[in-house]
């Protein structure tokens, strides 16, 4: 890539000084010491100077770049410079003291400032309304904050603590740390659950470590440290599925995860600057990553860091202090796309979704062939020759993700079924239901029955329950109405969707507390795995009978003996008790026999489950045997049992029998001990 081309440059542009900058989508806005903003557009020229009271000491572009908000370290005011009008407004935050900090919602023109006493304004501009003080936010000065996608609103404070608060300033949350947070952002952190937007919060404390704090997680934050050769930390920039870029004052850039199993992992670090980094960014649009210290910048592709791609050398600047992207970045990147032959994955890839959106295909298929995505590829192909222009631009828009403009043009285009089978991929329900009543009336079943699994798998059981009763007594009326369904309701097709419905109905059936009509579904289906699911959710609201009958009918003998034993049903058990494989049901049911006094029984399930002593004890203690009791003595060779067998022995004065079956078994010690009492 080339970007070594300069496109202006001043010299001392706010005086001696540092000079500080953002960017908008048209302008770049400059200040420094001479108490001024200073607008540039792109060919350099010099749009406005905005004059302020004192030194700026922060100034922030909302999302859209429509507003410039300005605060001053002298002034308790906001100045707003506005792009369309290009007229500056003051706006009086209520508040005494210094600003120190601006901040705008990501989502609206609602504006956050902070103060060097810890105070906090928030200024609704879209309302007009005087902004909101709240006093005490923090005890000392507010130095760093971000807002969430969901309008939460993060503080950092150089009273170690950062605090969490909704778009009226309610507090929802103070956090303690170890040092002053800097550099603050939240973002997508990676986990198991994929719970999507901005989940988390990260924060550089006192130079040294990086602070993640997940919000689903509140009590277990993340606290990271690195070598100590890297040197301070200085930046850091969120990239890809939860990534993030690290800039330390030594020169290292170093790249690390945050996914729950390597969460800290270093993925690749490189000493890019000899003595110092003093800036870190990062550009989405190009996926690429720029560095600056000592004298240079150098840049590297995300898809490939261990390269670098380019190395720029500012021969007549001492030391580059700062660097930023602009936003958008389209006009490097289409230019070194056709003038450059770029190799660069990012660069081709929003080469091919432009073609898409222009409704170029067959440009768009070499913008993916080199990239090597066979499956965009296939697609595009195949809109090769569609005719419809409805068509086209729907499916295009689907390949860019707009799905709302997607189903609009293929309504209004021949092939209306397209817009139902994206709802359906969307797992847009019930516009595909409507949809489905209105265009293809054969589908409505299908339709309610993939909509009612969904429901069950999110619980919600009640409609779940409507959707494939739904979905069934739909398909006994279409089967009525024509040949043509006819003809579809003996297709394997038609049978596996009446089966799917029954199952469906008998399971919400019993979550929804009518347990007979599930119970005659399960049996009426004989499908092993529903009876097996059908039990287990009626053994978990205290059906034990009910359950115990569909365990036993699915040949789950287990599970169904656990409850007739539990339930003391004796004859249920007995009956499916040589089915049982496991021991510890035949112990119990011999166990529960035996309390019941049927000894015969109660050894026969003790012998299945291999409790040999629990047979002795009974042939001694209940039936008075020991002759049956000494044949199983011989056969386990138990000391426990044998010890059982000497004492009965013993009690009927037949000691030299209590003698024999203590050596045989080993216990000599109680042998001795029996024949010195007997001697003495």
């Amino acid at each position: 890539m080339s970007f070594e081309k300069i496109l202006y440059k001043y010299e001392e542009p706010h005086g001696i000084g540092d000079v500080y900058f953002i960017w908008q989508k048209a302008l770049l806005a400059t200040t420094g010491t001479d108490g001024s903003v200073a607008l540039y557009n792109r060919q350099g020229q010099l749009v406005q100077r905005i004059i302020l009271s004192g030194l700026c000491s922060g100034f922030a572009w909302d999302q859209e770049g429509d507003l410039l908000g300005i605060i001053t370290s002298g002034s308790p005011n906001i100045t707003l410079w506005e792009y369309n009008s290009q007229e500056k407004i003051s706006v009086e935050t209520g508040l005494r003291d210094p600003l120190t900090c601006i901040l705008w919602s990501k989502q609206q023109q609602l504006l956050a400032v902070g103060t060097g006493r810890g105070n906090l304004a928030i200024y609704n501009h879209r309302s007009g309304k005087r902004p909101t003080p709240v006093l005490g936010k923090h005890s000392k000065r507010i130095t760093c904050g971000a807002w969430s996608a969901q309008n939460l609103l993060a503080l950092g404070s150089e009273d170690k603590s950062f605090s969490l608060s909704n778009e009226d300033g309610d507090t929802v949350r103070v956090v303690q740390l170890r040092d002053a947070p800097t550099d603050m952002y939240f973002a997508e952190m990676a986990n198991d659950e994929r719970i999507a937007g901005d989940n988390a919060i990260s924060m550089i404390i006192g130079k040294r470590t990086l602070f993640l704090y997940y919000l689903p997680e509140p009590e277990n934050p993340t606290e990271l440290g690195f070598q100590s050769r890297y040197g301070s930390l200085m930046q850091h920039k969120w990239f890809g599925d939860g990534y993030i870029l690290l800039g330390f004052s030594n020169g290292h850039v170093v790249a690390i995860s945050t996914h729950p199993k390597d969460v800290g992992q270093e993925l690749w670090q490189v000493k890019n600057h000899k003595d110092s980094l003093t800036g870190l960014a990062y550009c989405p649009t190009l996926d690429i990553v720029a560095s600056c210290g000592d004298d240079s910048i150098k840049i590297h592709s995300i898809t490939n860091l261990q390269e670098t791609e380019r190395i720029i050398t500012v021969p007549d600047h001492a030391g580059v202090q700062m660097i930023d992207w602009s936003p958008d970045g389209h006009y490097w990147r289409y230019t070194n796309m056709l003038a450059s032959g770029c190799t660069k994955s990012s660069a081709w890839r929003g080469f091919g979704e432009q073609a898409i959106s222009d409704l170029k295909p067959d440009i768009a298929i070499r913008a993916y062939r080199q990239l090597g995505d066979a499956a965009l590829v296939n697609a595009l192909g195949e809109l090769r020759y569609v005719e419809d222009l409805d068509m086209l631009i729907g499916c295009c828009c689907t390949l860019l993700a707009q799905y709302d403009q997607a189903k609009e043009h293929m309504l209004k285009g021949v092939y209306t079924r397209a817009a139902l089978d994206l709802c359906r991929d969307l797992l847009q329900w019930d516009q595909a239901l409507l949809l489905a009543h209105k265009n293809d009336p054969q589908e409505v079943p299908y339709i309610a029955r993939e909509y009612a699994q969904q429901l069950e798998f999110n619980g919600n059981y009640t409609d779940a329950l409507y959707h494939y009763e739904k979905g069934y007594k739909e398909d006994l009326i279409n089967s009525k109405e024509t040949e043509t369904d006819a003809l579809m309701d003996s297709s394997p097709e038609y049978e596996e969707h009446v089966r799917l419905c029954k199952m469906g109905i008998a399971r919400t059936s019993i979550r929804a507390g009518d347990f007979r009509r599930g119970i005659q579904y399960a049996v009426e289906l004989e499908d092993q795995q529903l009876l097996f699911d059908c039990a287990e959710l009626l053994a978990t609201v205290g059906h034990l009978t009910e359950a115990a009958g569909l365990y036993e009918r699915g040949g789950f003998y287990d599970e169904a003996c656990g409850h007739y034993i539990a339930l003391k049903m004796w004859n249920k058990a007995n009956n499916i008790l040589p089915k049982v494989k496991s021991t510890k049901l035949h112990a119990a049911y011999a166990k529960a026999k035996e309390n019941d006094g049927h000894y015969e029984e109660a050894i026969r399930s003790y012998r299945i489950a291999g409790d040999l002593d629990a047979c002795v004890r009974i042939y001694l203690d209940h039936l008075c045997d020991p002759h049956a009791a000494s044949e199983i003595v011989l056969e386990s060779r138990s000391m426990d049992s044998a010890k059982l067998l000497a004492k009965f022995y013993q009690k009927i004065g037949d000691v030299e029998q209590a003698l024999q079956f203590l050596v045989i078994c080993g216990c000599v010690e109680e042998a001795f001990a029996l024949a010195h009492d007997i001697t003495s």
